[in-house]
This record gives C-alpha cells, sequence and structure tokens, in this order.
C-alpha cells in the first residue's frame, strides 16, 4: 500500500519527525502487529490504556494477558482475519486501568513494509459519545412504545367497565336525574367511547410487527441493536454476555420485524449458550446490491438437523427451554425483505446465522 509522501524542505520539519508527534498526539489509539500479533508500534493514546508500570513492557508482546480469555479470544480472532482479509472492523466496549469503559470503533488493515514484513495496522477511534447517544435515543424509542402497549392493555379494560357502568345508570328507570345531570352522563359515555377508539388504534400501530405487511422506512441497525440490548437486559447481565458489533448501516427496512429478527438471534445465542461466558458477534458488510449481515456466537453449535432449525416448532436442541418459534420466525422475516437466511457451516466456535436482504 502506497501512501503519499510529505513534501518538505530544510526549514520544514523533517516528515518521520512530523508525523511522530501527530501520531503520539493523536486521541485514537494506533498500533502495529507482526504476524505473530505481537505489538511492533504503539502511540500514546493506546499506552495510555494501561497502567504506567507496565507501558513500557508492552512493545513486543500480545497484550492478551491483560484480558480475559474470551476477550483475548475475540481479539486474537479478529487480528486473525484482518491478516487473512487485508481488513477487519469491530465496535467494542474496552475498560483501562482506572475502570473506565469507553466504546471503539476499530480498523484493522493488512499492510507489507519497505523489508517485506506483512504487517497490521490498527486504528481505534472513540465513539463513546455516538454509543451513548444511541443507547439513549433506544431507550427512549422503547420506552414510549412499551409505554403505548401497556397503556392500551390496561387502559381499554376498566374504560369498558365505566362505560357500561353509565349505560345502567343512564338506562335505570328508578334513578331520578335531572335533565342536566342526563346531558353530562352521555356527554362522558361520547367522551369514554372516544377515547376507547383511540386507544384501539393505539393498539393496532402497536401490532403493526405482527400484521403480516412491511412499513418500510430508513432505520438504524446500530440503534435497534441497543433496543434489543436493553430489551434482553436482564438475560444479558443475568448469564454476563457480551454484544460486539461491526460498524452497522442504516438500511430500508420494516422497524418492527427488523428489530424482532435481530432479538430473536441474538436472544437463541443467549439460550443456547456453553459453559464459558458467552460472547456475541454481529457483523456487516455490503455486497453489491445486498446488505449481509451476521449473529456468531461462542455457545453449543447446531451440529444436527440444520436445514429444520428454521421450521415451524423445530428446535435444535429440545432440550433447551421454548418451542421452535424464533427462528421459523426470523426466516419469515427475512423472505418478507426478499432475503435469504442460512447457517454458516464452516464456522466451527460456535454458531453463526447469516442472512441477506436486498437493498
Amino acid at each position: 500500500m502506497a501512501y503519499p509522501k510529505l513534501a518538505t524542505n530544510t526549514e520544514n520539519i523533517p516528515a518521520s519527525e512530523f508525523f511522530d508527534i501527530l501520531l503520539d498526539h493523536s486521541q485514537n489509539m494506533i498500533f502495529v502487529k507482526d504476524e505473530q500479533f505481537r505489538i511492533l508500534y504503539a502511540n500514546r493514546a493506546f499506552l495510555n490504556m494501561y497502567a504506567p508500570e507496565i507501558r513500557n513492557k508492552l512493545i513486543g508482546t500480545t497484550t492478551i494477558e491483560n484480558f480475559s480469555e474470551e476477550e483475548a479470544t475475540v481479539f486474537l480472532r479478529e487480528d486473525q482475519k484482518a491478516f487473512e482479509q487485508g481488513s477487519a472492523q469491530l465496535i467494542e466496549e474496552l475498560t483501562d486501568y482506572l475502570g473506565v469503559k469507553r466504546t471503539y470503533q476499530t480498523h484493522k488493515i493488512r499492510f507489507t513494509d519497505k523489508r517485506g514484513r506483512v504487517l497490521m495496522l490498527g486504528v481505534c477511534n472513540d465513539i463513546t459519545k455516538w454509543a451513548e447517544r444511541e443507547k439513549a435515543l433506544a431507550q427512549s424509542n422503547l420506552a414510549l412504545e412499551n409505554f403505548a402497549a401497556v397503556a392500551a392493555h390496561d387502559l381499554r379494560s376498566p374504560l369498558g367497565s365505566f362505560l357500561s357502568g353509565l349505560e345502567v345508570i343512564s338506562i335505570d328507570k328508578d334513578n331520578r336525574l335531572s335533565p342536566e345531570s342526563s346531558h353530562i352522563i352521555e356527554m362522558m359515555k361520547h367522551s369514554g367511547e372516544g377515547l376507547v377508539a383511540q386507544i384501539s388504534n393505539l393498539m393496532d400501530a402497536y401490532k403493526t410487527s405482527s400484521s403480516g405487511s412491511l412499513d418500510l422506512s430508513s432505520i438504524d441497525v446500530g440503534v435497534l441493536i441497543e433496543e434489543v440490548k436493553f430489551n434482553l437486559g436482564r438475560d444479558i447481565q443475568m448469564h454476563d454476555v457480551t454484544i460486539r458489533c461491526s460498524s452497522l448501516p442504516v438500511i430500508k427496512s420494516d422497524k418492527h420485524f427488523f428489530r424482532q429478527l435481530l432479538h430473536n438471534l441474538i436472544e437463541n445465542s443467549i439460550k443456547y449458550r456453553a459453559a464459558e461466558k458467552p460472547i456475541i458477534i454481529v457483523r456487516y458488510e455490503k455486497i453489491r446490491n445486498e446488505h449481509i449481515f451476521s449473529i456468531e456466537d461462542n455457545g453449543i453449535g447446531i451440529h444436527s438437523g440444520r436445514g429444520k432449525v428454521f421450521k415451524l416448532f423445530e428446535q435444535s436442541d429440545p432440550s433447551v427451554e421454548g418451542i421452535g418459534l424464533g427462528l421459523s420466525l426470523c426466516k419469515k422475516i427475512v423472505e418478507l425483505h426478499g432475503g435469504t437466511i442460512w447457517i454458516d457451516t464452516t464456522y466451527k466456535a460456535g454458531c453463526k446465522i447469516c442472512f441477506a436482504i436486498p437493498v
């Protein structure tokens, strides 16, 4: 990979010194690794992630001993992917030696230096502010929708009783109501009936995800992932699940259906977890005229009946609680979008389910 040379003369700063200053003062974490995944170069932002007493000892090491076994496995897998395919990217949460957790979008790029060594350049861009904004937006969206559903369900029944009571009062021949009181009761009935109608409309809007029709709009898949994580928060916390994502796009889709699709796939990865700490990775790439997504995990995998798991009431492991609706619904949602869904049989570290939908 060739880079443009910096124009210099004797009166300017030498190019090498200029780049040293630039790299060392960058807010991005920048590093270079060799094919054995050893750190050959790390800028100040990268080194500051680690305790001062070990910073001078990081060059020449893989740094994996500073992470849990599960995290180290993910990092090394991404490094290997970058060396094999030329590049890799992932959105991940990292915690520094002070316990401060931040979100980074990491790009890893393979290149060859002047000595012919195959190396990897890593650039970690701090996106914590945007990630927190996505989470806040996701929680706000879910709060509004959940409020609408609960309000519609919980209010319609007592309102019905209220209207029935007013009807009994208005037709009871033993009641002696003044014309004004009768008029007020009729007004209350009219207002109550209008409120019931509004609640019914609210419930109909909330149920669009099961109506079988697509309501296409531009959706931010990153926000949907945060909504899914919020909904599955109890399971994620209970089983200490780690969810990582590549850079996710804005696409044209049905928001409710697509969120249900992601929810089911991530929930399945949690349900069919193995003994070790669950790690789920959501990946995306655009190939020609298709959006390609995948959800991979380090769970027990699907070792038999791969062709049946997308059928109604079929399960890959009958011993796990469930009735076999999740993947069947996923298949239906993908097909409604004109796409296909499949299991990557070459993936051996757990289970990897992929789906493609047209742009």
